[in-house]
């Protein structure tokens, strides 16, 4: 996600958390591509919080 303030970014960070909502679901297998993908998504969501949602 370049630019995080962007509309697009917020469109990417949307799209990120339902695709990460699956795999809370539908735990993957450790080492499997689904695996790689669900962790990349959930650093992109941590990354735009961290910076959108300052604590």
């Amino acid at each position: 996600m370049n630019n995080l303030g962007s509309d697009q970014n917020e469109l990417e960070y949307q799209a990120a958390l339902a695709e990460a909502s699956y795999f809370f679901d539908n735990e993957p297998i450790p080492g499997t591509e689904k695996a790689d993908r669900f962790k990349s998504l959930l650093k992109l969501i941590d990354s735009y919080e961290s910076i959108n949602f300052p604590i």
